[in-house]
């Protein structure tokens, strides 16, 4: 039997507890699913007129240890930090 992780949800104040989970077979690849869903989350948040940086995945085990914190604002800024090793650039008329 696979692991079970659970993406707990914060949005400033607020806080949606997962309560069914995911089952995969590392953590590695739970944390990489919650930094994916997270990535995706962005353009909904914003045009929801809510700051996606404010929003976090906490994610825990089934005994209900948090295991990591994923903050929205810190998968913008791996987005960014892959996007200039790329060599593409943020705006498309820079050069």
């Amino acid at each position: 039997m696979m692991p079970r992780f659970f993406f707990n949800y914060r949005e400033r104040d607020e806080y949606t507890a997962d309560d069914v989970g995911v089952e995969f077979e590392t953590f590695e690849l739970a944390y990489l699913d919650a930094f994916d869903a997270a990535r995706q989350m962005w353009p909904e948040l914003m045009s929801r007129r809510i700051d996606p940086r404010a929003a976090s995945f906490e994610i825990s085990d089934t005994a209900g240890h948090q295991l990591a914190v994923i903050n929205f604002g810190e998968v913008l800024e791996n987005c960014e930090i892959r996007s200039r090793a790329s060599g593409r650039s943020r705006s498309p008329n820079r050069r």
